[in-house]
C-alpha cells in the first residue's frame, strides 16, 4: 500500500445518473468507439485500449500555432506603433521597423516557434549597441510583451479548438 493513503481502494458503483455504471447494469458496446484520441475495442479475451498520442501532438501543435500565429500578430502592432517611436529611437529612419520580421512555423522535431527580428544589417547593433552607444534592445522588448500574452493566447486557442 503507498505511503500516506490510510484505506485501500474499494469498488464502488458510480451514482451518478440513473442507472450509470451501477452494478448490475450492462454497460453500451464500445467495440470499435473512438472516444478522441482512444480507441476501445472488445475482444474475447478482454479489452483493448489503444492510445493515440500523436493525435494529441497534432492536435496540440495545431494549437500553438493558432496561439502563436495570434501573438505575431500582437508582436507586429507593438512592433510597429510602440517600439519604433521618436522617444524610444530619436536617430531612426524607419528602415528597421519596416524590416521586421514574424514568423510563426515548425522548428525541429515538429515544435512550433515564433521568430522575431529584423532583415537591416545593423540590427545586431541596434539591439546590443557598440562601443559607443549602448544597444535599445527592440526585438527583445517585443519579446518580452509578448510573453505576457502568450498564456492567453494559447488558452483562446486551446477554446477555439474544443480542448478546453
Amino acid at each position: 500500500m503507498p505511503r500516506g493513503r490510510r484505506n485501500p481502494p474499494r469498488a464502488v458503483p458510480n451514482t451518478y445518473g440513473r442507472g450509470a455504471g451501477a452494478f448490475g447494469t450492462t454497460p453500451q458496446p464500445t467495440t470499435g468507439r473512438r472516444t478522441g484520441p482512444t480507441e476501445v475495442q472488445v475482444r474475447q479475451s478482454g479489452m483493448n485500449y489503444v492510445w493515440q498520442g500523436q493525435v494529441v501532438i497534432q492536435a496540440f501543435n495545431e494549437v500553438l500555432t493558432t496561439g502563436f500565429q495570434s501573438l505575431a500578430g500582437f508582436a507586429q502592432d507593438y512592433w510597429t506603433n510602440e517600439e519604433w517611436t521618436q522617444d524610444r529611437h530619436p536617430y531612426m529612419t524607419g528602415a528597421e521597423r519596416n524590416a521586421g520580421f514574424f514568423i510563426v512555423g515548425q522548428g525541429n522535431r515538429g515544435t512550433v516557434e515564433l521568430q522575431v527580428g529584423s532583415e537591416v544589417p545593423y540590427a545586431i547593433y541596434e539591439e546590443f549597441g557598440t562601443s559607443e552607444r549602448p544597444g535599445h534592445y527592440p526585438i527583445r522588448n517585443t519579446l518580452d510583451r509578448v510573453a505576457y500574452r502568450f498564456s492567453d493566447a494559447i488558452r483562446a486557442a486551446s477554446r477555439e479548438a474544443g480542448l478546453i
